[in-house]
């Protein structure tokens, strides 16, 4: 029988059916953090961080890391005025430059002013004319020149304030006018402050064979640097490029062409980089030239300037050398520099080291010196204790120390050795002034307000000199009839000459009012007494009497025909005169050389009876320099003769000169000469003060048909009187200028002796110059020293008087007007010359 087996279940085999998944956790922190990351990049891709902080947190090399791996960013397309300006710049970049014999620096000095520190570069600059460019730009007052070098070297300038783009304007000003010049290939910019520590060769050479241009260049992340960026500088400048630097350069020519080429990156620093502009004070100059560079040739510059700046300190400006801060060891740590430190907004400093030319010099390595030792240094005088920046050009330059020339000089007290250049034979002698410790009445106890009164007095009496002598001539027609003569008392220029064979010593007055040469003689029917000997034509192997009818004898005052013997009368209106023969006669001159020339064969008068009667002139006659030909020294000289004139009121200046003939210094702006009366006339169109020219009458400086009026230049008369229409505009301008400055101090007319409280060396700095404008385009300009005079202690004067002449209305310009000027007279083109000049330049 079949047994059925029962189930059990211990036995029985589960087989694995269809299995029923249940619902597991997905991962979601995991994807969640994925896309998270995937954003995060996505975003910092787009939106890079700001700061370099935010770089960490990825890294602890910075942001560098991530956009290695990041893909590129797609280019933007660029806006019309950025292919035409990338187009520009390609070409002038890749453009060679052409080729000069003369290869040359150009120097431009940005300066307010006048410059400290003009006869350090002057020896600098010696010796190299034909390698280098001057040109200054002075914002805020035409400069007195002292260096020949700087003569007729300012441009064109505008106002320049301190952070805006006018700092820029004048930058590109000095630039388009160096690129006039093709020779220039090098153009270094430089402050009044700057001074060179490396002798020329060395800085020509090390220029000249450099492709690179020195723009300062360094990325501040802080609030000083990047913090002063615009966002409306955008699309054409990116944050990203904003750069910094220190504004002093050298530039090659391509580049100097480019910054002139720009206008489309120059217009985002002009609109949107300024102080105050969103809170920030962006300084244009700081950032212009260094972000321009960094975005259009960031491999044509060296990322360091040439001219040393200490900032140190941390302030808004460079540290300030005083004085007796300036030592030869500081110049010598200067120059040991070898890294261009530049200091971000979070006083953190990154170093640049300096790359080495000294294969460029190795040939002059050895054969150079200092130009001072340092004894030498030690005995500077002050020197400027105005603060100098000491912004030191090519004080980075440190590897080549031994072979330096440090051509600091520092004063005139330091003797260079100069080469010697021969002159041609010029007849210069000195003039000596009333003021002058050379002149035989100097007083050393004169005050200064006793000083002022004669000079004052002196002037209107010699104005008054003129009127007469204009008026007598206008009513009688003719010169020969005309006995009076001006003449000029208790100032002026003396000049030391001899007369006659064997030569006898005469001290005699430089006029150009008057043109007859005129000395005492002997036999004397009267004389006055002079300090010198008297001439005697017995003795003299040279001397001829002259007959009458001669050349020029129509021009003579006084002349009289006696047989055949020709005489003369001058009569002066103080009553001194002088009457005598005229004759021919020979003049020993001694030269500023300390050299003598002889000049034969001329006219003058030989007075016989002469009166003077005014003791306190020491003169033995008058050396004409009048207008009339044939008498005056001028024309017996060659036609030409020219007078430098310096400070007068220095008793130690020696250099003023009188130059005759044809070694005449006619050089400078010219304007038309005209000749009336015998005197010298000009055209004087109107008067600026500063920048704002007077509203005066075109016909007030005019002369008139029958004499009247015009402009006449005068070498005896010190103050300068202007006719009423014009002194008037100007006298109330200054008027106004003082007005909250200075204490006015009243007198009894209204344009008379306008006189203030204080002292014009101390009280007038920075005062603006007044500039008489000629005709022709000359410009005579006249600062405080020559504007005003001091009166007395504390109390000084306007040096310009109205000439109260209802009938004339005549205008003078005297000596003060012309201090530190040379002026030129070429009686052949009938014009005079205006050179600003130290005269001690003249005298080398």
């Amino acid at each position: 029988m079949k047994t059925t087996q029962a189930w059990c279940p211990s036995e029985m085999q589960i087989l694995p059916g269809p299995r029923h998944r249940t619902h597991m956790k997905k991962p979601l922190w995991i994807i969640v953090l994925v896309s998270f990351i995937i954003v995060f990049l996505i975003c910092a891709y787009m939106y890079p961080p700001q700061t370099s902080g935010a770089c960490y947190i990825f890294s602890s090399r910075g942001c560098k890391v991530i956009t290695d791996w990041l893909p590129p960013a797609p280019a933007r397309e660029l806006t019309d005025e950025e292919v035409s300006s990338h187009v520009v710049i390609r070409e002038i970049l890749n453009s060679p430059i052409i080729p000069s014999k003369t290869p040359k620096i150009a120097f431009m000095f940005l300066t307010p002013g006048s410059l400290p520190f003009e006869k350090l570069w002057d020896k600098f600059f010696n010796g190299h004319e034909d390698k280098f460019t001057v040109y200054v730009h002075a914002s805020k007052e035409k400069p007195t020149h002292v260096s020949r070098h700087f003569l007729n070297r300012d441009i064109h300038s505008g106002q320049v304030v301190w952070g805006k783009i006018t700092m820029v304007d004048a930058e590109r000003r000095l630039l388009a006018n160096a690129l006039q010049e093709p020779d220039n290939h090098h153009f270094v910019l430089l402050s009044d402050s700057c001074v060179p520590l490396y002798s020329f060769d060395y800085i020509y050479k090390y220029l000249m064979h450099s492709n690179t241009s020195f723009v300062d260049c360094f990325k501040d992340p802080g609030p000083h640097g990047n913090g002063r960026y615009s966002e409306h500088m955008l699309p054409e400048v990116e944050e990203k490029h904003f750069r910094k630097g220190a504004q002093w350069f050298t530039m090659k020519r391509q580049h100097a062409l480019i910054v002139l080429a720009d206008n489309l990156y120059y217009s985002k620093f002009r609109d949107y980089c300024r102080p105050g502009l969103e809170g920030h004070n962006c300084i244009a100059d700081e950032h212009y030239l260094p972000t321009f560079f960094n975005m259009i040739d960031p491999t044509g510059i060296a990322n360091w300037s040439v001219t040393h700046v200490d900032w140190s300190e941390r302030k808004w400006h460079p540290k300030s050398y005083r004085a007796e801060d300036i030592t030869y060891e500081l110049l010598q740590n200067i120059t040991s520099i070898d890294v261009s430190v530049h200091v971000t907004s979070d006083q953190k400093m990154s170093r640049t080291f300096t790359s080495s030319a000294s294969s460029l010099l190795e040939a002059d390595f050895w054969g150079r010196q200092m130009l001072f030792a340092k004894d030498a240094i030690l005995l500077m005088p002050k020197l400027i204790d105005v603060i100098i920046n000491m912004m030191i050009l090519l004080a980075s330059l440190h590897h080549l120390l031994p072979s330096l020339t440090l051509a600091f000089y520092l004063s005139t007290a330091i003797i260079l050795s100069t080469s010697i250049m021969t002159k041609p034979s010029r007849l210069a002698t000195k003039l000596i002034h009333r003021n002058s410790y050379l002149h035989p009445l100097y007083d050393p106890n004169e005050t200064v307000e006793d000083r002022s009164k004669r000079e004052q007095a002196s002037s209107i009496e010699r104005f008054a000199f003129l009127e007469s002598k204009i008026k007598e001539l206008k009513s009688v027609g003719n010169e020969a009839r005309s006995s009076l003569i001006p003449f000029n008392r208790g100032s002026g220029f003396l000049v030391n000459l001899s007369i006659g064979s064997p030569p006898v010593t005469q001290l005699v007055v430089v006029d150009t009012g008057s043109s007859l040469l005129w000395v005492q003689c002997l036999p004397c029917i009267n004389c006055f007494q002079q300090s010198t000997s008297w001439f005697d034509p017995l003795k003299s192997a040279s001397f001829k009497t002259l007959g009458c009818g001669f050349p020029g004898y129509n021009y003579i005052n006084g002349y009289k025909c006696n047989g055949n013997q020709a005489e003369y009368k001058l009569r002066y209106l103080g009553g001194d005169s002088s009457q005598g023969i005229l004759a021919k006669e020979s003049l020993l001159f001694e030269t500023l050389d300390e050299g003598k020339i002889k000049k034969t064969n001329l006219t003058f008068g030989c007075g016989h009876m002469n009166f003077k009667t005014n003791n306190d002139d020491t003169y033995n006659g008058v050396f004409g320099l009048g207008a009339y030909p044939h008498i005056t020294m001028a024309t017996q000289l060659g036609n030409k003769f020219s007078y430098c004139i310096g400070d007068i009121n220095n008793p130690l200046y020696t250099h003023n000169h009188l130059v005759l003939g044809q070694g005449s210094y006619i050089e400078g702006d010219s304007t038309p000469l005209q000749i009336h009366f015998g005197h010298y006339y000009v055209t004087l169109q109107t008067i600026s003060v500063g920048s704002k020219t007077l509203k005066i009458d075109p016909n007030a400086f005019k002369i008139s048909s029958d004499g009247s009026g015009g402009v006449l230049i005068d070498s005896g008369m010190t103050y300068t009187k202007l006719a009423n229409g014009g002194f008037e505009l100007l006298y109330d301008e200054i008027v106004d200028l003082m007005k909250g400055l200075l204490e006015r101090i009243p007198t009894q007319r209204k344009f008379e002796g306008l006189c203030f409280k204080g002292v014009v060396s101390r009280d007038l700095v920075g005062f603006p110059a007044v500039t008489f404008h000629f005709a022709g385009g000359a410009d005579l300009v006249l600062e405080s020293g020559s504007l005003f005079r001091q009166h007395g202690g504390d109390r000084f004067c306007l040096a310009i008087l109205p000439s109260n002449s209802e009938l004339l209305n005549l205008s003078v310009i005297g000596i003060l007007a012309q201090q530190n000027y040379n002026v030129g007279f070429d009686l052949e083109q009938m014009k005079v010359f205006f050179r600003r000049i130290d005269c001690q330049l003249l005298d080398e």
